[in-house]
């Protein structure tokens, strides 16, 4: 290895385990040591791949036990990522320590006894240290955690390669049957914390941002806003301000299981067990307004909208693999919200229809409010919507152009144009107040087209209109008077704009 000097750097596969043992590392500052994490790129079992994390979590604790400070880094390979551990402040006893851990990875073959005797003892080290770690004081914690993320996962294939051991480990730990474990942070948060691959389970007087910062994450308290769970459709969502997130129902029903079991594991608490917080709706009256008062949640969403708190009072769950949804999955929101804002007038006895009077719409509102129409519309990409100068001018015809949002993948998103016509002398609008329409889908090269109109339109015009699309193949949307205010019943912030009073 060379002349002695304030830092060194060791490979556990290749350094020889008798030069470790007689190295003097006195005079050593800094040691960086590295090893790879053989089974990645190499195996799809996840047995595997958590056994070469349990022994890069086992030797990451050795080395750190006989040092003042260490830090880590995986390199993101996927092949053979290599770990790579800088020892700050080494002790004397670091020789034996890096000894035990170059016969762990090295090579087994033709070492003398003593040294295969050695790699036994190891061996059985190591499955006492699986045995212990969910309550052990970790000095790298992340490495653990990787390892108990992996391990749980493994459960499948260890169902059926050794089903005695997984039916012990079920019953020793049962809230790994949803996919959670006692995490290995828990010790440094002081408390105890449950995770999963994509969610957390805190006891509820935990700081977050104690726990954001000492799990290393770039989240703060503050950036989090009060949110709304609303469900339409079936689907579950959570709203604060502009963000809205689709909240992983099923994975919260699992973290409150998580939750339930952790509160029997308790001795010194009574517990109604795992499902303890579900029976507390049966015993609690109805509120003044009608519902029943069950769980306090409260709802906490960053504003990237990409984690979700869940604050039931006794626990806070975490949740990180969630995302704003996009705006096409918005409108389709929208429209849902309308739909069920007309079935709810009714059952309440209010009438969804409403008098508008249009005559306190000039052109250049109406085009506006044609433009907001097609503008929240799922079927359209709000990216591409062009609105053509002003009302009555020389615009070719086209008033609006828009093109689909969603189309197959390898085709090209179908271009849609669309006159106003804001009628304010007649009763309807017929065939010779919408000139030239086949000339204009020609010019635009349009595979879809519209009339939107303030009054019914004329049976005159649809015939019109579907000789010279059908023709083309040219696709149809229009909107009358009827789809219009129908649209603004379902829509009271669109409503609200353009028809205050």
């Amino acid at each position: 290895m060379g002349a002695m000097k304030s830092e060194l750097t060791i490979d556990l596969t290749t350094a020889s385990h008798e030069q470790l043992a007689v190295t003097d590392f006195a005079s050593m500052s800094k040691i960086v040591v590295s090893f790879p994490l053989s089974t990645f790129g190499s195996t799809n079992s996840l047995l595997d791949i958590a056994a070469d994390l349990l022994e890069a979590s086992w030797i990451l604790e050795r080395l750190a036990a006989n040092c003042d400070r260490v830090t880590t880094n995986v390199a993101e390979d996927y092949y053979r990522p290599l770990v790579t551990a800088t020892l700050h402040l080494p002790a004397a006893e670091i020789a034996a320590a890096l000894v035990d851990c170059a016969l762990l990875v090295g090579d087994e073959g033709d070492l003398p006894a003593a040294a295969e005797m050695r790699i036994s003892d190891l061996r059985s080290n190591l499955a006492d240290y699986a045995d212990e770690l969910h309550a052990r004081d970790l000095k790298v914690p992340e490495m653990a955690e990787w390892y108990f993320v992996n391990h749980v996962a493994s459960y499948g294939e260890l169902s059926s390669e050794a089903p005695d051991y997984f039916a012990e480990l079920i019953q020793k730990f049962p809230e790994r049957r949803v996919g959670f474990h006692r995490s290995a942070w828990s010790s440094r948060l002081g408390a105890g914390c449950y995770a999963s691959h994509d969610a957390w389970v805190l006891p509820a007087e935990l700081d977050l941002d104690h726990f954001f910062k000492a799990t290393g994450q770039k989240y703060r308290r503050k950036t989090f806003a009060e949110g709304k769970l609303v469900t339409l459709d079936g689907r579950p969502f959570v709203t604060s301000g502009h963000v809205c997130v689709a909240f992983p129902a099923r994975r919260y029903f699992a973290s409150q299981v998580c939750a339930g079991f952790s509160m029997t594991d308790q001795e010194d608490s009574w517990s109604e067990g795992p499902f303890g917080w579900g029976m507390s709706a049966q015993y609690v009256r109805p509120s003044p307004n009608g519902f029943i008062s069950s769980h306090p949640e409260r709802y906490l969403v960053d504003a990237t909208g990409t984690m979700v708190v869940v604050d039931d009072g006794m626990f806070q769950h975490v949740f990180t693999e969630v995302l704003p949804l996009p705006q096409r999955s918005v409108k389709s929101l929208l429209a849902d919200a309308g739909r069920l804002s007309e079935t709810l007038a009714a059952g309440a006895g209010i009438s969804a229809t409403a008098e508008f009077n249009w005559n306190s719409i000039t052109d250049d509102a109406f085009e506006n409010l044609c433009f907001d129409i097609i503008y929240a519309h799922p079927k359209f990409d709000s990216n591409t919507i062009r609105r053509f100068g002003k009302a009555r001018s020389r615009d070719g015809g086209r008033d609006i152009q828009v093109s689909e949002a969603a189309v197959p993948f390898g085709e090209r998103p179908r271009k849609w144009i669309f006159q106003c016509k804001l009628v304010t002398n007649g009763t309807s609008l017929g065939k010779g107040k919408v000139q030239d329409v086949g000339d204009m889908l020609t010019q635009y090269s349009a595979s879809g087209f519209g009339v939107m109109t303030n009054v019914p339109i004329d049976a005159t015009l649809y015939d019109k209109l579907d000789a010279v699309c059908g023709s083309r193949g040219v696709e149809q949307i229009n909107w009358s008077r009827l789809e219009i205010e129908r649209t603004l019943v379902a829509n009271p912030a669109l409503k609200k704009k353009y028809f205050p009073d």
